[in-house]
């Protein structure tokens, strides 16, 4: 097993370049989104200019450089998977799916597009096939269609990854879980179903149920909101560039498990404070190092 923890602060990302996808001002998650990230603020040398950062490190690092006082508490007060690629080798699926859509129905597919859907809602991927790949048909029936045909390849095998189901339940015991996709609802509920996971996680939030998709933060603030967690004493894992993004923004302390099918970007990559090869490697000591 290997686990790449990145504490280097010359590579946490200055936060401009993620207040873009913060959510709309005077939402529940936007205040707990610029909360987060004003109780995350690190100063240059004094002779140059204050910049602010988004802290992408160790969570119990980040606590002792903005002098936090212990806690009672065991941090990280939960843990928020993505499903998707993390759990679930199901990328490949979605996009089959949209790729049929689109050919039968006379859009022109791009290889790149399913890179760009990652993270993505279903309302915004519904728009963007029509948009961006020629679609003749309405978002609405776009999503209808691509979901129909989702639960009969989940039935024929559910694309669990090799121990997804053992790290979900070794990690229950310790936190509390909850899950941040952009999987619709019917679909997380098939996989608690085929999964037999019903109960396991607290919370559950599927991207279409936010204002915006990943790498908006919005899905990650919803699920800690749920939960009744801190976001900023909480975990995320999690294997896209969007993905990596989104948890970041929410100022997670982040765990990348990299999906081989679509790598994330180097640039993605250097905003999780550590890095497992496989979701089997995400062990409890793991966690305990990286977050606690």
């Amino acid at each position: 097993m290997r686990v790449l923890v990145a504490i280097d602060r010359t590579e946490i990302p200055r936060l401009s370049s993620v207040r873009g996808v913060l959510p709309e001002t005077g939402t529940v998650a936007a205040r707990a989104a610029r909360e987060a990230i004003g109780r995350r603020r690190l100063h240059q040398d004094q002779n140059s200019r204050t910049e602010p950062y988004l802290l992408g490190a160790l969570a119990s690092m980040r606590a002792r450089r903005v002098g936090a006082s212990c806690e009672a508490h065991p941090v990280p007060e939960a843990v928020i998977f993505d499903l998707d690629g993390v759990l679930l080798d199901s990328e490949q699926l979605w996009n089959r799916a949209k790729e049929q859509l689109t050919r039968c129905s006379g859009g022109g597919w791009h290889e790149d597009a399913p890179t760009v859907m990652l993270g993505m809602s279903s309302p915004e991927w519904a728009r963007y096939l029509p948009d961006e790949l020629s679609v003749p048909l309405d978002p609405q029936d776009i999503n209808r269609q691509v979901v129909r045909r989702m639960p009969e390849l989940y039935r024929e095998q559910l694309p669990l990854l090799p121990g997804a189901l053992d790290v979900v339940r070794a990690l229950r015991q310790r936190w509390p879980l909850g899950l941040a996709f952009f999987s619709n609802r019917e679909i997380i509920e098939l996989f608690l179903k085929l999964g037999e996971l019903a109960g396991t996680f607290a919370a559950t939030v599927s991207s279409e149920e936010v204002a915006r998709g990943k790498p908006a933060p919005d899905v990650y603030l919803a699920a800690a909101e749920k939960m009744g967690v801190d976001p900023t004493k909480s975990a995320a894992e999690e294997d896209s560039s969007n993905g990596l993004r989104a948890a970041t923004a929410a100022a997670m302390t982040v765990i990348a498990v990299p999906n081989p099918h679509y790598p994330p970007t180097d640039d993605a990559l250097k905003l999780a404070a550590a890095t497992v090869d496989a979701i089997a490697d995400l062990t409890p000591k793991v966690v305990e190092r990286v977050a606690g």
